[in-house]
């Protein structure tokens, strides 16, 4: 008997498990979330009524783009170079020549004599490039880099809304994408 007093509890523990548990609720729903409450827009950098939909947007995937405003203008390719005017004076070329990208960029302002570095930033990845200035154009800086280089092809030609560029030590540039630029950087390799 003292033998079954002290299974007695191991019993109850097992009859007790075997009962059936509340199923768990889902933390899941077919339904649509509702919006977040929203929020004032960053304070952007130069025209604030410039940017996708008129509206500056933050950039949570490129922190050096929050708050800054995209530049509006207009892609245009020819042969092996594609280039982006926009209205507020920047311009940004990405050609092929030999195997090599070749950036040209140029500033709103013209670029002073110690900037000396280009960054691209995409939303998958950021590459700095030594910059020269041709003699030919002093407002205009230039990068050239063999197109086998995977920022090329995995993050300038992978799409993305936006290209950060940065000269030097300035505040970015955001510069709206474009499908030409995987093309050049496809028929480059």
């Amino acid at each position: 008997m003292p033998r079954l007093i002290r299974l007695a509890p191991l019993a109850l523990l097992a009859v007790a498990a075997c009962e059936r548990q509340p199923e768990p609720q889902a933390n899941f729903s077919l339904e649509p979330a509702a919006p977040p409450a929203p929020t004032a827009p960053p304070e952007a950098i130069g025209n604030t009524d410039v940017g996708r939909d008129d509206v500056a947007l933050e950039r949570t995937m490129i922190p050096e783009l929050d708050g800054v405003a995209t530049s509006r203008g207009t892609w245009t390719r020819t042969g092996s170079q594609t280039r982006f005017v926009g209205t507020d004076g920047v311009a940004l070329t990405l050609a092929c020549d030999e195997g090599d990208m070749l950036i040209l960029f140029r500033p709103a302002r013209p670029p002073a004599e110690a900037e000396q570095t280009l960054t691209l930033l995409t939303e998958r990845g950021a590459n700095l490039f030594t910059a020269t200035r041709p003699a030919s154009d002093p407002s205009v800086v230039t990068a050239r880099f063999t197109a086998q280089l995977p920022f090329f092809r995995d993050a300038l030609g992978s799409g993305g809304d936006v290209i950060g560029v940065v000269l030097g030590t300035r505040r970015a540039v955001a510069i709206p994408s474009d499908a030409s630029i995987g093309d050049i950087i496809r028929a480059c390799r």
